[in-house]
């Protein structure tokens, strides 16, 4: 198979490049924060991937603004205009009817898409990701990946960009991983999407949202915590889950052949996952274990202060994590955090 990259026009007038491979239905897919369609396809593991899926499959996929062959000189990144650069990719297509794939921060365009469009799309698959980027933007894993971005994209911005995205990989893996992201995308595009996705908010779509629905991800995944995939299929009225082993985020790595599977029967009309729970029996993978032990002396009814002065830490240390500990649970009160702490047996 041969790919074909060919170009449309988002309503704001950006250049969107987009690549189709294989017959049948189609399957659009919004990839993560960067890609580069001709690089993509010249790396093996990915290639395979995008085959596989285009046996039985139209698979169209294309680069996000500012990224890969798509208009690089762009200074909006909002959901609102990525949401507009899929649409021009579907328009682009003239199908009645497609099936989307949305992973890491890919995700929330493909839900407001199909909120927006919802006689159009016929299946969501979503993989590795989650409806509301500030659980991801508080972490201080983010904040620190910004700083580092910022201050060494050339450098140690990607390599450790590569260290999440792909644990455990060789020093070599790791070096291509990292150029690949520095061939993909400037480090203005390399932030402006990063920003723009911290802000991404879908979550109050969810309940609207009747498309049937394929949520996969990974238990070890640390860009996006698996918590934040099952919360995401609890939220989808019109949703089965499947959980992943691993740690690899990237999509066309580690557990390919089982996800290709399971996308495979999913579209075909096969019941794929399972039932997900009505609510969160745990906070692993979300609330860390120094989070668990504010949370425990807020479920207590202690102040900031008192907490302050119990852990040994700083007030705006313990503001910080109290506001952090909101933010991840989606509490909107300290009465509400309680009532979690409680529920989930941390209290």
């Amino acid at each position: 198979m041969e790919q074909s990259i060919r170009f449309c026009t988002a309503p704001d007038g950006i250049r969107i490049a987009y690549a189709t491979v294989g017959e049948g239905y189609p399957l659009v897919v919004c990839q993560g924060w960067i890609s580069h369609l001709e690089l993509d396809w010249a790396a093996e593991h990915s290639r395979r991937f995008w085959e596989a899926l285009g046996e039985r499959h139209l698979v169209v996929r294309y680069d996000r603004r500012g990224t890969g062959l798509s208009d690089r000189k762009v200074e909006d990144y909002s959901l609102e205009a990525q949401v507009g650069d899929l649409a021009a990719v579907i328009t682009a297509l003239g199908r009645p009817k497609i099936a989307l794939l949305g992973f890491s921060a890919g995700g929330p365009i493909i839900l407001a898409y199909a909120h927006q469009n919802p006689e159009v799309v016929s299946h969501l698959i979503l993989y590795a990701t989650y409806a509301r980027g500030r659980y991801l933007a508080i972490s201080d894993l983010a904040k620190a990946l910004m700083h580092l971005i910022d201050a060494d994209w050339g450098g140690l911005g990607s390599l450790a960009q590569a260290d999440i995205y792909i644990p455990g990989a060789s020093t070599e893996v790791r070096k291509a991983f990292a150029e690949y992201q520095q061939q993909s995308a400037d480090k203005e595009a390399a932030l402006g999407q990063s920003a723009a996705f911290a802000r991404f908010d879908t979550k109050h779509l969810l309940k609207e949202i009747h498309t049937p629905a394929l949520v996969m991800h990974k238990r070890g995944d640390r860009p996006v915590p698996f918590e934040l995939g099952r919360r995401l299929a609890r939220d989808l009225p019109n949703s089965r889950f499947m959980p992943l082993e691993g740690d690899v985020h990237v999509l066309t790595l580690g557990s390919a052949k089982v996800v290709i599977d399971a996308i495979t029967e999913f579209l075909a009309g096969g019941s794929v996952g399972e039932p997900v729970p009505t609510r969160a029996t745990s906070a692993a993978g979300i609330i860390t274990r120094r989070e668990k032990d504010v949370l425990r002396l807020v479920a207590a009814g202690r102040s900031n202060r008192q907490i302050a002065e119990e852990l040994s830490i700083s007030i705006n240390t313990a503001d910080r994590h109290v506001s952090n500990i909101l933010a991840k649970i989606g509490a909107s009160n300290r009465a509400e955090a309680a009532s979690f702490a409680v529920r989930t047996g941390i209290a």
